[in-house]
């Protein structure tokens, strides 16, 4: 693991853990002036979706693309053909993703 790989860790575990102290105290600031708990609960649950979200959408064009390349070819053999569509499904879920970011704008 390189230094600057450390490091990048070390900055994202220590805000992570000032973020989740500042969520608590947020929290129990709102409850003690009045606002419902489940109402927090809710808004502390959408905001962390929201940040995770581009992580799970990821995480699940990775698992999808997986099972295609069990159905193409079973196995874990890899040749010439198989590498090109790897390379062109990539490009092509690079196209879809920045049309669908361009065109919100």
């Amino acid at each position: 693991m390189t230094s600057t790989t450390l490091l990048h860790s070390l900055i994202l575990v220590v805000s992570a853990m000032i973020l989740i102290v500042i969520g608590n105290a947020a929290g129990k600031a709102l409850t003690a002036g009045g606002v419902n708990p489940f109402f927090v609960a809710w808004v502390r649950f959408s905001l962390g979706a929201l940040v995770l979200l581009p992580l799970l959408r990821a995480l699940l064009l990775t698992v999808g693309f997986g099972g295609v390349l069990l159905v193409v070819k079973p196995g874990f053999g890899m040749s010439p053909g198989l590498l090109f569509f790897f390379f062109a499904e990539c490009a092509h879920e690079c196209y879809l993703t920045t049309t669908r970011w361009l065109s919100e704008d």
